[in-house]
C-alpha cells in the first residue's frame, strides 16, 4: 500500500514512525561519520590543526544539503513508480518510459539491487559495534567486551527475524524520535559553548580544506560521505510512508538534529582534542553517559532492523521481477503487508555481517569497507536522473542534462573517493554485489531460455484440439485449471495431463501469471479473458504489480465472478508443471551456468505455496528439459 495520498491527519503518525524506518541508518552515522572524517584526514592530538576542523564540518553540512536534502528530498522522491521508490522501482519506471526493456537498464537496476545487500552486510555490523565501543569510555577494561556484546546483539537480531517486529515497531518512531531530539539538544549545548563553530557554515571553510590538505582531503571524502550513507533509504522507503511524511520528518528533525550534533562534535573537538577518539560519547557527562550509551545502542538495533527489512523487500521485488527464484517469504503480521521474513536472505545477511565483524573487530576498520557499495548504488540513481527527468517530469533537454550531470559528477566523485578504500576493506561488499548480479543474470538467462524452449516444444492449439477430436478422451465433470506462461500455445501440462489419465475436465482455465513494472495492478485490469479455439478452454491473463503477493486462487475466484464466469474455484483442482533439468555438454547455458542456475531453481519455493493455492486441489506434473 502506499502512503503517498495519506490525508492532513495521518501524515504525522506517517512522520513519527518514518523516523523508525526510513531514518535509522542515518540517524545513527553521528557514532562513527565525523570521527573518521578527521582520521581519514590524519588529524591527531598531536598534529590538531583548528582549521581542518572548521573544513571537515563544513563539508559535512554541505554534502547533507546537497545530497541527501536537494538531490534526494527535492528531485528524486518525486520519481516514484506509481507511489513505490526504491533502484529496482526506478529501473521499471526508467523501462516503462523508454518503451522497451534496454539491456542497459536491466544490469543498472541488477547491480543496484545486488549493492543494496552489500550495504545491509556493513550497517548492522558498524552501527552496533560503534555504540558498543562507548564501553570503553566507562571503563578502559570493558574493551574485551566490545566484540562479543556486539555478536551477540547481532545475533538475536537476525534471530527474532522469523517472529516479525509488528509487536515492537510501533515503538521504533518514539524511540528515535527521543534519539533525535538527544542528538539535537547535544550538539546546540556544546555551540551554544563554542558559537564560533557556527562559522563552519560557510563553504568557504570546506574550499580551503579542500585545497590545503591535498591528498588527505581526497582521503577526508571517504569519511565525509558515510553522513549520507542512509539518504538512499529515503528513496526505497517511499511506498511505505510517502512524500509528505518523508519530507517533514527531514526538514523539521533530521536534518537540523544531525546538523546540530555535527557541528557540537566540531565544537567540541576544538576545546578539546583529546575528545578526538570518541567524539559523538564525549558529548555527554560522564554521569550520563551509561544512559546515553543504552539509548545509543537501541538506536543502532533499530537502524539495522531498518536494513535488514529493506533487504526482505528488496528480495520480494527481485522475485517478482523475475531476478531471483522463488525464494519463500513468509508475512509475519496479519495487518501490514510490508511486514515479511525471508529465511535464505536473513540467514545470508547474518553469516555475512557476523564475518565482518570477525574480520574487522572495529568500527574503524569497518568504515574502510563502508561506503563503496551505498555510493555506486547512489550514482547508478543519478544515472537514471535524466530519463526521469526529461521523459517523465517533461523537463528541456538541457535542464534534464545540466541537473543529471551535477549529480552524477556528485556522486562519481564519492564513489572514486570510497575506491581509494577498496584494498582495505571496500572491495567486499562489491564483491557480494558482483556475485549477487551474477546469481540475477544467471538466472534470468535461464528461465528465458527454459521458457523459449518449453514454447518450442509446445503444441500449436489446433494440433492439440485436431488430437482431442481424434482420439475423443472422456470428459469428467468439474474444471481443471492449468498455469502456463504462453496462451498462445498448449501448456506441457494439459497435453501430459491428458496423455497419462485419459480424461478432460469440462471446464478448462489456461491460466498465465505475469508481473509489470508497477508496484500494484488496479482491480479492473487484474485479469483479462482470452477466447481460445474451443469452447471447453478459456485462457486467462492474471497481472500482479511487482510489490504485490501474488494470491492466485483469491484472484480468480473474485475476479471471474466479476465477469459472469460459472467457476467454482475451491473445488478446481489446480495441474501444474514442475521442471527438472539434465545437463548437456553442448546445448543451452555454459556448464558452469547450468550447475548454477539448476541449485538456483532447487531453491524456488513451490507454486502452491508461491500463488498460494489449496494443497489438496494441486496435481503436479513433472518433465524433464534437457538444458
Amino acid at each position: 500500500m502506499s502512503h503517498t495520498a495519506a490525508t492532513p491527519q495521518k501524515i504525522w503518525p506517517l512522520t513519527l514512525a518514518s523516523l523508525g524506518v526510513v531514518y535509522g541508518d542515518i540517524g545513527t552515522s553521528p557514532l562513527y561519520a565525523l570521527k573518521e572524517s578527521l582520521a581519514h584526514a590524519k588529524i591527531t592530538p598531536e598534529t590538531f590543526d583548528p582549521l581542518a576542523v572548521y573544513g571537515i564540518a563544513s563539508l559535512i553540512l554541505w554534502t547533507l544539503l546537497i545530497v541527501a536534502t536537494f538531490k534526494y528530498i527535492a528531485f528524486i522522491l518525486r520519481a516514484d513508480n506509481k507511489g513505490e521508490g526504491g533502484l529496482l522501482s526506478l529501473m521499471a519506471l526508467v523501462q516503462r518510459a523508454l518503451g522497451h526493456r534496454t539491456p542497459q537498464v536491466l544490469f543498472l537496476g541488477m547491480l543496484g539491487g545486488a549493492l543494496f545487500y552489500g550495504d545491509a552486510l556493513i550497517t548492522p555490523a558498524i552501527s552496533v559495534m560503534s555504540a558498543m565501543e562507548g564501553l570503553t569510555l566507562l571503563a578502559p577494561t570493558l574493551q574485551d567486551y566490545v566484540l562479543p556484546g556486539t555478536l551477540a546483539i547481532l545475533v538475536v537480531l537476525f534471530m527474532v527475524q522469523k517472529h516479525g517486529t509488528t509487536a515492537i515497531a510501533r515503538f521504533f518512531g518514539p524511540i528515535m524520535l527521543v534519539w533525535f531530539g538527544v542528538l539535537l539538544l547535544t550538539g546546540l549545548w556544546h555551540i551554544i559553548a563554542h558559537p564560533e563553530i557556527l562559522k563552519a557554515v560557510n563553504p568557504v571553510y570546506a574550499w580551503h580544506f579542500l585545497q590545503a590538505h591535498g591528498i588527505y582531503a581526497v582521503l577526508a571524502l571517504g569519511g565525509v560521505f558515510l553522513v549520507v550513507t542512509g539518504t538512499e533509504t529515503m528513496y526505497a522507503d517511499l511506498g511505505h510512508f510517502g512524500r509528505p511524511a518523508i519530507t517533514r520528518a527531514w526538514v523539521s528533525l533530521v536534518l537540523p538534529a544531525l546538523g546540530c550534533n555535527y557541528l557540537g562534535q566540531a565544537a567540541l573537538i576544538l576545546n578539546n582534542p583529546a575528545t578526538l577518539e570518541h567524539p559523538f560519547f564525549s558529548l555527554v557527562p560522564e554521569s550520563v553517559l551509561p544512559f546515553f550509551l543504552i539509548l545509543a545502542t537501541i538506536a543502532t538495533i533499530i537502524a539495522s532492523q531498518a536494513v535488514i527489512s529493506g533487504a526482505f523487500s528488496v528480495t520480494k521485488q527481485a522475485v517478482n521481477m523475475g531476478l531471483l527464484p522463488r525464494l519463500a517469504i513468509h508475512h509475519t503480521s496479519e495487518h501490514h503487508a510490508g511486514q515479511i521474513y525471508v529465511p535464505k536472505i536473513n540467514w545470508l545477511l547474518m553469516a555475512g555481517v557476523m564475518l565482518l565483524v570477525f574480520t574487522f573487530q572495529s568500527s574503524s576498520a569497518l568504515a574502510a569497507a563502508y561506503g563503496s557499495a551505498i555510493s555506486a548504488t547512489m550514482l547508478i540513481t543519478s544515472l537514471f536522473c535524466f530519463v526521469v527527468f526529461y521523459k517523465i517530469f517533461k523537463w528541456n533537454v538541457y535542464l534534464s542534462v545540466a541537473l543529471s550531470s551535477l549529480f552524477i559528477l556528485v556522486d562519481f566523485t564519492f564513489f572514486a573517493v570510497n575506491l581509494s578504500k577498496l584494498m582495505d576493506g571496500g572491495w567486499l561488499p562489491l564483491a557480494f554485489a558482483g556475485l549477487m548480479v551474477m546469481v540475477m543474470r544467471v538466472w534470468t538467462e535461464g528461465t528465458i531460455y527454459v521458457t523459449k524452449k518449453t514454447k518450442h516444444t509446445n503444441m500449436p492449439w489446433e494440433s492439440f484440439l485436431a488430437h482431442v477430436e481424434a482420439t475423443n478422451p472422456h470428459v469428467v465433470e468439474g474444471t481443471a485449471i492449468y498455469m502456463t506462461s504462453d496462451l498462445s500455445t498448449t501448456p506441457t501440462t494439459l497435453t501430459t495431463n491428458l496423455e497419462l489419465n485419459k480424461v478432460l475436465h469440462a471446464k478448462n482455465l489456461i491460466v498465465s501469471v505475469e508481473f509489470t513494472p508497477t508496484p500494484t495492478v488496479p482491480a479492473e485490469e487484474r485479469i483479462s479473458l482470452q477466447t481460445l479455439p474451443s469452447d471447453k478452454f478459456l485462457g486467462v491473463q492474471v497481472l500482479f504489480g511487482y510489490a504485490e503477493t501474488p494470491n492466485l486462487s483469491r484472484t480468480l475466484g473474485y475476479h471471474l465472478k466479476k465477469h459472469g464466469i460459472d467457476v467454482e474455484i475451491g473445488e478446481a483442482i489446480f495441474i501444474i508443471g514442475h521442471h527438472t533439468f539434465k545437463m548437456s555438454p553442448t546445448k543451452g547455458l555454459a556448464w558452469w551456468k547450468d550447475y548454477i542456475f539448476m541449485y538456483l531453481n532447487r531453491q524456488n519455493t513451490p507454486p502452491t505455496d508461491y500463488f498460494h493455492l489449496p494443497p489438496s486441489r494441486v496435481l503436479e506434473l513433472s518433465t524433464q528439459l534437457v538444458i
